[in-house]
């Protein structure tokens, strides 16, 4: 207060001046505050330039950064970016017999010794050299699979800049004990899934942290060389954030939460509808989000990382769908038919968008809140619009109460449903009358489904678990295993975009996944599932072994 009643009486003759002569006047304060500001906003700017150069390969003009290879092969900076080679989180890694060294500020301005490739810690002109030469200090030369670019001093100084922020400290969720994880449920998910999931979370956490302590214990006694995994052990601590309320709300109840306790990432979770809510919070606070039980992802942007599908859901059936309309080779006039309380207004829309791309038309029936779906309604339908194709975006409660079939001259051409509006499992497809139909079935067949599943039920079973909600059972905890798959590669390197670059090149133990088949991971790729079967036959309990499956994998 008194600093302040000085400044005050310093400068109070000009404040009456300028009240007399109509000027204004501005505080040293205030100018320090702006030039603050100035200076802030020209290093965000120039870090944003170098994430540019980084990601992208491009200048600050838009242009692609001029770069060579194999000294004297000219390529563009967009064929050979750093995040291709260095990862999102600049920690490097393996591709191949290929090695490629991390470029965060711990490794490049600090010195390299008693390892291989010794060198002093680089400045930001010796780093400037090396990027527009190959030449490292101390005269050795770089591989000459690695880039040098042709970057003027701004562009430079940017990338510099933004290199220095890249896995510089320890993401939010860890302490020195504890590593923090938390798994989202909203109110509308019965309380019977919501246990399957969270079983088989708890139990793997605590089977988990029982080997942590056990290896705690075992500190003292490992070689000096494993010193990094020694440092690398924690205990996981399961979070359960429960949404209450309208959906509109969950982004801030996200946050209250988030802001009480932070966790390195998210693993499964079950809300109602679509996952957006959840997905936009991840990718605004840049938390990976492993494996949610959904089959209603948000559409990922360009820029989207932190959130990885088991599948598209819908919308991959939606391709898979179109796929197969398109292999008649002609034009066709294609009825569906969607209820958005059963959440098939997703797949319906992805599918009007693909078709009508194909150059095919399209004729929607949506039921009202109160309107049941009928067979003989849809014939009605049918013959009314000459449809070629029908599409059944139903569950089986849809299905259930449709009444009688009538003849079917009037209708021959195919009938398509959704296996994952069905249940994702035959045993739980309805039975329609003898019709023929074509189902877009993203999962494993049944007798895959039931080999795999064996293995989860020793499990299950020796720890008193129920083996019900064997889909949620088995997403959970494939889930949990690539968590652990993922932190058991960044060792004591706690940072979240490392986690998910070492996810991406890996392949994740795919072959414990009981519902998908063909898991594939790759980077910038955050749906695993890639294809689907469809499945043709008659849709009757007693004629499930005359199915017949063809894989489908869309363009993407």
């Amino acid at each position: 207060m008194l600093i302040h009643s000085l400044s005050y009486l310093f400068y109070r003759p000009f404040f009456v001046l300028s009240f007399f002569l109509g000027l204004s006047f501005v505080s040293p304060c205030c100018l320090w505050a702006s030039d603050v500001q100035g200076e802030h906003n020209k290093a965000t700017e120039q870090i944003e330039l170098g994430q540019q150069i980084y990601r992208q390969g491009r200048l600050a003009s838009g242009e692609a950064v001029e770069a060579y290879v194999m000294g004297d092969m000219k390529v563009l900076g967009t064929q050979f970016t750093c995040l291709n080679c260095h990862g999102r989180s600049g920690m490097g890694g393996a591709e191949g017999k290929t090695f490629t060294l991390a470029i965060n500020p711990a490794a490049l301005f600090t010195p390299r010794k008693g390892v291989y490739l010794e060198r002093p810690a680089y400045t930001d002109e010796t780093f400037a050299k090396v990027l527009r030469s190959g030449k490292v200090p101390g005269d050795k030369t770089l591989s000459a699979a690695m880039p040098v670019y042709q970057l003027p001093d701004r562009e430079m100084a940017a990338l510099t800049a933004y290199i220095k922020t890249l896995s510089s400290t320890f993401s939010p969720g860890v302490s020195e004990e504890t590593i923090h994880f938390a798994t989202v449920i909203s109110d509308e998910i019965k309380p019977g899934a919501a246990r399957s999931m969270l079983s088989v979370l708890e139990r793997f956490f605590q089977d988990k942290n029982s080997r942590t302590r056990y290896e705690n214990k075992r500190q003292k006694y490992g070689p000096f060389y494993q010193h990094y995994r020694i440092k690398a052990y924690r205990d996981w601590a399961l979070h359960v954030f429960r949404l209450h309320g309208p959906r509109e709300s969950w982004q801030r109840q996200l946050a209250d939460y988030y802001r009480q306790q932070p966790v390195f990432a998210m693993v499964s979770g079950m809300v109602a509808g679509s996952w957006e809510p959840v997905h936009q919070f991840c990718e605004q606070n840049e938390i990976p989000c492993l494996l949610p039980n959904t089959d209603f992802p948000a559409a990922p942007g360009k820029s989207d990382f932190y959130t990885m599908y088991f599948s598209e859901g819908l919308g991959l059936e939606a391709k898979v769908i179109a796929r197969s309309v398109a292999a008649s080779g002609k034009e066709a006039n294609i009825l569906q038919v969607f209820s958005s309380r059963s959440g098939g207004s997703s797949g319906a829309s992805s599918l009007r968008s693909i078709l009508k791309q194909q150059g095919d038309a399209v004729t929607d029936w949506k039921l009202s809140n109160h309107e049941q779906f009928t067979w003989k309604e849809l014939d009605h339908r049918v013959h009314g619009s000459a449809a070629d194709a029908v599409v059944l975006w139903l569950t089986s409660r849809d299905l259930a109460n449709a009444g009688p079939a009538v003849e079917r001259e009037k209708f021959t051409g195919p009938l398509y449903l959704s296996s994952s509006l069905l249940g994702g499992f035959f045993v739980d497809f309805p039975e329609v009358s003898g019709r023929m139909a074509k189902v877009a079935h993203p999962f494993n067949p049944p007798e895959k489904q039931e080999l795999i599943y064996k293995r989860l039920k020793v499990w299950l079973d020796s720890r008193g678990l129920k083996s019900e909600h064997r889909r949620i059972l088995g997403q959970s905890y494939y889930a949990c295993m690539i968590l652990g798959k993922g932190l058991s590669h960044i060792k004591n390197h706690f940072y979240r975009d490392y986690f998910l670059d070492a996810l991406d090149h890996g392949n994740a133990k795919s072959i414990f996944s009981i519902n998908y088949p063909r898991l594939s991971y790759g980077p910038g790729q955050r749906y695993l599932a890639k294809g689907a079967y469809i499945v043709e036959g008659t849709l009757q309990r007693d004629q499930i072994s005359t199915l017949v499956s063809t894989w489908i994998v869309p363009d993407l």
